[in-house]
């Protein structure tokens, strides 16, 4: 607890998701000083406890973990487990991902699909199969967007993605 960033409460989600969810990570970006978001946690402390981010928290979901386990010492924590995989951190329980460009038109890449094309049923279920999928939103005034080192705006959703490619390549 004492390496982390600590908040002293949290907005829920509507009783019916938290009930439903199998799982719950927070979404928090902590830009730099120049509003630059470089470096994203996987560990928050709410309320004196410790608690997941959004991608650990998918992590454990989706390989069916019932835990995740913190590996620190006297200087901070030194990352993060879960199933097979340990997950790097600096000592503040945080990932500096290497982040790529994209272009938020182009809605038939390797990251995005149209939540639309997916009701719609013209999106092949073979390719959500075996997926962790992150359904965010884009649209203009309802979009969370930051700053990272290669695009002035990204999608909040899409800084998700990245870090989540960053830890399964």
């Amino acid at each position: 607890l004492a390496y982390v960033r600590r908040y002293q409460g949290h907005m829920a989600n509507l009783p019916q998701f938290e009930q439903a969810a199998s799982g719950h990570g927070y979404l928090n970006a902590e830009p730099d000083q120049d509003g630059v978001v470089r470096l994203v946690p996987l560990l928050v402390a709410v309320q004196e406890a410790l608690a997941p981010t959004l991608v650990l928290e998918l992590l454990r979901v989706a390989d069916g973990q019932d835990f995740y386990s913190v590996h620190a010492d006297d200087n901070g924590v030194r990352g993060v487990h879960t199933g097979n995989t340990f997950i790097r951190t600096d000592l503040h329980g945080r990932l500096r991902p290497y982040f790529s460009k994209t272009d938020p038109r182009e809605t038939d890449s390797r990251r995005r699909i149209s939540a639309l094309q997916v009701l719609q049923g013209t999106v092949p279920a073979e390719r959500l199969q075996n997926t962790i999928v992150i359904i965010g939103i884009t649209a203009l005034g309802l979009a969370d967007v930051v700053s990272t080192p290669v695009a002035a705006r990204m999608d909040g959703v899409e800084v998700q993605a990245q870090v989540l490619e960053n830890i399964l390549g």
